[in-house]
């Protein structure tokens, strides 16, 4: 005797094209709380951050907030608006032209601090200036898909062959632009690290900040490759979106991550202001000096720790920062030495 009630399995070829989207949006919203935190953490740590520096972060968050309206509104329009409807499946709509231009201006941006960066520790012209390169042509690449996708509306258009070669361009070159960054930083911290062996801490503030460049590095390496994967190996579904809907909340958070590491907890004691600065500029002094082995002069390593109370205010909020710096002293025209990579 037949059940009347009975109703067939959802087909498993739908699973897969609507599943990725459901679960990418609800990552999408969780790395957005974890956003949130990072930026309070920010906020509240470095008040007097560069001005530049201060105006990424809350650029890059803006983004953030675009993009995960993004996901959601990609998730409605998938999983209650059109319910049932089988042409939500084939035209998506104004989600998938907004989704690669968000995540490759977030990921541009966060590329060029690094580039910054890099050129600021090394003062090396050819790897930042490479690094800005190749993020501009993921970039490019990312909008050449949007373009594609505006044009044509229709899902099926992303899997033709004229937009894999764009999308090989965009994640392709963010995970080969991540992979320089990652490369360049840890050259420049290995370099710091094999002259801090007599002095202690500032050789556990360099460890601390290697791992923190390996983990945050191949975080996005590996996002890009794993979803330019999925979108190339399995192309009958949607897979790739699971990472398509973070990608830009990845790299938001390496850089708030990276940003916040120079920050410890936050404490009240009663009454505290003591400040002690370790600072290498003499044999006398309780830092260390090393030697740069780019060529590029000697690095110093600076630390400080600094407690700051603040009486004006009533909860007498206090600080604990530990901050390392990389800073070029001499430059080698001053020892008189010529640097081969400078010269690049």
């Amino acid at each position: 005797m037949s059940d009347g009630s009975y109703q067939p399995p959802v087909p498993k070829s739908t699973v897969l094209e609507i599943g990725p989207i459901l679960i990418g949006a609800l990552l999408s919203w969780m790395f957005f709380g974890i956003s949130i935190v990072q930026l309070y953490i920010y906020h509240v740590s470095f008040p007097h951050d560069r001005r530049s520096i201060q105006a990424a972060v809350y650029l890059i968050f803006l983004l953030d907030i675009f993009q995960t309206i993004v996901a959601a509104s990609e998730g409605w329009q998938f999983l209650v608006n059109g319910w049932g409807r089988q042409i939500n499946l084939q035209f998506p709509g104004w989600t998938f032209t907004a989704l690669p231009i968000v995540s490759s201006l977030v990921s541009l941006g966060v590329q060029t601090f690094y580039a910054w960066r890099i050129w600021q520790l090394g003062r090396w012209r050819f790897i930042p200036i490479s690094i800005i390169l190749t993020a501009l042509a993921s970039a490019g690449g990312a909008f050449a898909i949007a373009i594609t996708f505006a044009f044509t509306h229709t899902i099926a258009s992303l899997h033709e062959k004229r937009v894999f070669e764009p999308t090989i361009v965009w994640l392709g070159g963010a995970a080969l632009t991540d992979i320089m960054i990652m490369c360049s930083m840890l050259y420049l911290l290995y370099s710091a690290k094999q002259h801090t062996h007599s002095f202690e801490r500032s050789g556990l503030i360099v460890n601390r900040l290697i791992r923190l460049t390996v983990e945050t590095g191949s975080a996005c390496a590996v996002s890009a490759i794993v979803q330019l994967g999925l979108f190339l190996g399995l192309k009958q579904t949607n897979l790739h979106l699971i990472v398509a809907l973070v990608l830009s909340k990845i790299y938001s958070n390496t850089l708030m991550t990276s940003l916040n590491s120079r920050a410890t907890k936050l404490f009240t004691p009663r009454a505290t202001a003591t400040s002690s600065s370790y600072r290498s500029r003499h044999a006398q002094s309780t830092s260390h000096q090393f030697a740069s082995t780019t060529g590029t002069g000697p690095l110093a390593i600076q630390i400080t720790h600094e407690v700051e109370s603040d009486r004006d205010v009533a909860d007498h909020k206090a600080r604990q920062n530990w901050e390392i710096e990389l800073d070029d002293v001499p430059s080698s025209q001053e020892t008189g030495s010529k640097d081969p990579i400078r010269s690049v």
